[in-house]
């Protein structure tokens, strides 16, 4: 064949092959099977032009995964081998491998819990003091009507780059787990991974939120603003939620597929995104108040004081149960869009991913038989 593999994909096929034939005690024929590989991925570039070169060598690697086979193939070069101990010579043992299909849901489930609550904690720690800085700028009275623009625009951003986040994390702790590798959400036992996900809510919770007690009105919501700042919010949210709805589906709904896998990964989305943080309401958190009316009720901390704007910036306790009802009220007026969104990643996964992996797996199928073994 006049294509030839990259020296990246070269040097997995070799790090499985001697992970593989080392757990499987096929030492003999790791040479055959690295060539078996070789030739098979190979084979599958062949057949298809759109095909990547890791997907073929994913493809090779399950082709020729059972030990059982590989020993009825080669027969007795392939028989386990008497092992006679060295005494003076000591062998580490040989990690075991992972495989993307061998990790469990709750696995799954975990990994995306963490890197969503990871990403979500980076974003407020960044929208804090963007949303203090548009509360405090006044644009000229000719531009006002750019305000609630840039200040969608930004949020806008923050959104989109904590999607990206999100699926960067998982694709490399997937890419990761096709290598052979076992990350670290599949070694931490039970305790200490539920102890993990309780401190990232706790540390989200406790990050301050943005609260305007200002009388002559915010940039971004005056003179028409609030329906411009709306309007975008529930576009962008649209389009945001889509794209973390599918990103949890492609992560969950691996093969064996199943309409159980596509319903969990939508409910843990959602309540990664909206009902944790809700149900954790009830601890006390943190308000950076914004007022021009000279002070705060109960308990607050002065830390800054902006005569050019008669401003004030407190630091309080947030009330739980004012906060609670200040939640519900919020996403009980964004259900519709979350909704719209969950049904948009479904529809476009169920429809469009789902089918083309198993035309993908038919194919691959097909192209075994076709293929001189």
């Amino acid at each position: 064949m006049d294509r030839t593999l990259s020296p990246e994909i070269l040097q997995r096929i070799r790090v499985h092959c001697d992970t593989f034939c080392a757990e499987h005690r096929l030492d003999a024929i790791r040479e055959e099977l690295q060539d078996l590989i070789e030739e098979k991925t190979l084979s599958y570039l062949s057949v298809s032009e759109n095909l990547q070169e890791e997907d073929a060598f994913i493809m090779a690697r399950e082709r020729f995964e059972d030990p059982e086979i590989l020993r009825e193939r080669f027969g007795p070069a392939a028989a386990p081998a008497t092992m006679t101990p060295l005494p003076t010579t000591e062998t580490a043992p040989t990690p075991p491998t992972m495989t993307s299909a061998s990790m469990s849901t709750g696995r799954r489930l975990f990994a995306a819990f963490v890197a969503s609550f990871a990403v979500a904690i980076v974003v407020r720690a960044l929208l804090v003091p963007f949303q203090v800085f548009m509360t405090v700028f006044r644009p000229a009275p000719g531009i006002q009507w750019m305000s609630p623009l840039i200040f969608s625009a930004v949020q806008l951003s923050l959104m989109l780059l904590a999607l990206l986040a999100f699926y960067g994390v998982l694709r490399r702790w997937g890419r990761a787990t096709e290598a052979g590798a076992r990350p670290w959400f599949v070694r931490i036992p039970v305790v200490p991974s539920l102890l993990l996900l309780l401190g990232l809510v706790v540390v989200e919770r406790f990050l301050p939120t943005v609260v305007w007690t200002v009388s002559q009105g915010l940039p971004f919501v005056t003179q028409g603003g609030r329906g411009i700042y709306m309007v975008c919010v529930t576009v962008f949210g649209l389009v945001v939620g889509t794209g973390r709805n599918m990103v949890w589906l492609w992560w969950v709904d691996r093969a064996p597929f199943s309409n159980t896998k596509v319903l969990t990964a939508l409910a843990c989305a959602f309540a990664a995104a909206h009902l944790i943080s809700g149900a954790f309401s009830f601890l006390p958190g943190l308000e950076i108040v914004i007022t021009d009316s000279g002070g705060v009720g109960g308990v607050g901390i002065e830390l800054a004081r902006l005569s050019a704007n008669n401003l004030t910036l407190y630091l309080r306790p947030s009330p739980p149960h004012m906060l609670m009802g200040a939640y519900w009220s919020v996403w009980g007026s964004l259900l519709v869009p979350q909704v719209l969104a969950a049904g948009l990643a479904t529809l476009a996964h169920v429809k469009v991913c789902r089918p083309a992996m198993r035309r993908n797996a038919a194919r691959a199928r097909q192209e075994t038989g076709a293929v001189a073994e």
